[in-house]
């Protein structure tokens, strides 16, 4: 199957087992307009026919997929966008509040979540044609995120069934899902799950677990028993705890291999499975640890989420990703689990205005459980960016970084109902209530220096005055073809800095190479704005089709675990700064050229270490200085051009 616009954020584009053929063709036509000729559309997608459309109703029949021992059929919706209406032929095994039986032979699921599927049991009403029809409307509320901004086009936002529709067969009684959240107890873990078992009728038993390890990790499993009891039929959920003995911890993957354990429920007849990791993540004055140790992000954010992202990420030397208020799909967290890259996943909230704290402690409830099993699942944050800071025509003159010196923002932000939903996101992960500007009681920053305001180098001035030890987006704009790309809304920002594409391209590089360096010489965290463009113009890494700019070879030079630096890549003496985010020391030699002058002296470095070196000399004449670091076995290169 295909998703008719591109680039796509969609990952989970499978339809399940069973799922796809089940169904005929599927149709589409704008909810407010019933008489319009129906469009044949592909299910899950985002059909392109449909951008800016308020509501779409998709249609379908299905055939009845079970056989001589299956007593129900099980839909599973995934990425439903964003309140939906799905009417089914059928009668429902779930009389649950989002269940209304509307005639004899066919019943309405509703649903408000993207992120967390719809599961809906029921019996199909014939062996043939059976209706189902899926309305889908835009979100009623705040909580459509980074999607409902003018930064994601409305061929991305198009309501609908983004990431998979499933139909299955289901012998009764059933588990049909699982949500776990491991627990760091001394030197063991307590697995905390949540299991929803589907019956028919009354149901008294037990549900035998088995945790063992997963994919190339060898070390026992552990087996459990936890009971089930209901006297009705439907969806029952019961929660057990599962003792997990002195188990292998999970780790980022420049600090050891990716341990996860299979945890497998069985009730009598029909078993489900999930996998998931134990690692502890905290903050620890300002320093956040991953296992006790010591670790320094180095991430970017992704407002696209195909899994070559992660490979783009990982290229880059990024240790984490960053999703800038939007919820990833499981399929990413999956391949992140795989590839020891960690997340940082925002509530769908950002920009100003009055929002529903109920309704966000509810969605923040939601995320945490269906998130929390995935051991990739780094830190949490509420509100990305609540208040703007305007560029004022802040510049890159002398004036204008006086303004910057001097300036103190303040914007009337009130931080508590972020915090309010915060407290909703209980769990071993750190949580950040708000993402933002200078000024707005950020706890975390959203600074862009040498972009939205001042210059590059002013990243020192912002933290010296408005300190935080992440800053989670900073960078500078490209075009891919020239200032027609850019919208009306950032044209006054890519007028000043990047309105030829060689121009803009050189630009980013050179505010990537000022901040990152800067950054990393002061431990803080450190994530670019984006990774890769949904259009032609963009803070992106990469552009919308891949293609890497410039700066991603720059900034894969600056993340990388070992580097060394200069503390003022300008004409003068200068201080070389060796950074180590490894878990192993370093025993070599720092190797420098700057023009026509060159030399070298002997560095060593503990794990996780910081070194500031002898200084350089840098002649006026010199239009770039080379820093390498080599030992024995390896080197890393770090390249600034002075020009």
């Amino acid at each position: 199957m295909t998703v008719e616009s591109a680039p796509s954020f969609v990952t989970d584009m499978t339809a399940g087992d069973g799922g796809d053929n089940m169904f005929s063709e599927w149709l589409a036509r704008p909810t407010d307009a019933p008489s319009a000729e129906a469009k044949p559309v592909s299910v899950p997608g985002k059909p392109s026919a449909f951008a800016g459309e308020e509501s779409v109703t998709y249609q379908t029949t299905f055939s009845d997929p079970r056989d001589g021992g299956s007593e129900a059929a099980v839909l599973e919706l995934r990425g439903l966008y964003a309140h939906a209406e799905i009417e089914i032929a059928g009668r429902p095994l779930d009389d649950g509040s989002a269940v209304t039986q509307t005639t004899d032979d066919s019943f309405v699921v509703t649903h408000d979540a993207y992120f967390a599927p719809s599961s809906i049991p029921f019996v199909p009403a014939a062996e043939e044609e059976n209706d189902l029809r899926i309305t889908v409307w835009s979100p009623e509320d705040r909580f459509g995120g980074l999607y409902e901004t003018p930064t994601i086009p409305d061929s991305e936002a198009v309501p609908g069934i983004w990431w998979e529709c499933s139909l299955t067969a289901c012998s009764l009684p059933a588990v049909t899902r699982i949500d776990a959240q491991p627990e760091i107890t001394g030197e063991d873990a307590t697995v905390h799950v949540e299991t929803t078992v589907l019956t028919d009728g009354p149901l008294d038993d037990h549900i035998s677990y088995s945790i063992r390890p997963h994919g190339e990790l060898k070390t026992r499993g552990f087996m459990q028993r936890g009971a089930v009891e209901t006297d009705t039929a439907g969806k029952t959920t019961v929660t057990h705890s599962l003792e997990l003995h002195d188990p292998a911890r999970w780790w980022p993957h420049e600090l050891g291999p990716q341990n996860r354990y299979a945890i497998r429920a069985k009730l009598d007849d029909d078993e489900h499975t999930v996998t998931t990791g134990v690692v502890e993540l905290t903050q620890q004055d300002d320093q956040l640890l991953v296992n006790g140790q010591p670790f320094v992000p180095r991430g970017v954010n992704t407002i696209t989420t195909e899994l070559d992202d992660i490979d783009r990420a990982l290229s880059l030397n990024a240790n984490f990703i960053r999703a800038p208020a939007h919820v990833l799909p499981t399929s990413f967290y999956e391949r992140c689990d795989e590839e020891g890259l960690l997340v940082w996943q925002d509530m769908p909230l950002t920009g100003p205005g009055d929002f529903d704290v109920e309704r966000g402690q509810t969605l923040a409830s939601l995320l945490s459980r269906t998130r929390s099993r995935h051991p990739s699942l780094g830190v949490f944050s509420v509100h990305n960016e609540p208040v703007e800071i305007a560029p004022d025509g802040l510049g890159a003159g002398l004036l204008d970084r006086l303004r910057l010196r001097y300036r103190a923002w303040k914007a009337s932000y009130d931080t508590g109902p972020a915090e309010e939903i915060a407290s909703a996101l209980a769990g071993p992960r750190p949580t950040y209530p708000v993402v933002g500007g200078p000024g707005t009681a950020e706890n975390v920053g959203a600074y862009y220096p040498g972009w939205r305001y001042g210059t590059a180098a002013s990243i020192e001035t912002l933290l010296e005055r408005y300190p935080v030890s992440l800053v989670a987006a900073y960078g500078a704009g490209t075009v891919t073809n020239g200032p027609q790309d850019v919208s009306e809304t950032d044209s006054s920002l890519y007028e000043r800095h990047a309105a030829s594409v060689t121009g803009s391209q050189e630009y980013q590089q050179s505010v990537l190479e000022t901040v990152t360096g800067h950054l990393r010489m002061e431990g803080t965290g450190a994530f670019v704005s984006t990774l890769r463009d949904i259009g032609p113009a963009g803070m992106g890494i990469y552009q919308h089709d891949g293609r890497p700019k410039p700066s991603a070879k720059s900034l894969t030079a600056s993340f990388e675990p070992l580097q060394a630096f200069l503390r003022d890549p300008t004409p003068g003496a200068s201080e070389v700064v060796i950074i180590n985010d490894r878990p192993q020391g370093f025993d070599g030699e720092l190797h420098w050229s700057a023009g026509d002058k060159q030399g070298s002296f002997d560095v060593t470095l503990p794990e996780h270490g910081v070194l500031t070196g002898e200084p350089i000399a840098i002649s006026e004449e010199a239009e770039s200085v080379t820093l390498r670091l080599a030992d024995a076995t390896s080197s890393v290169t770090n390249v600034y051009h002075l020009s």
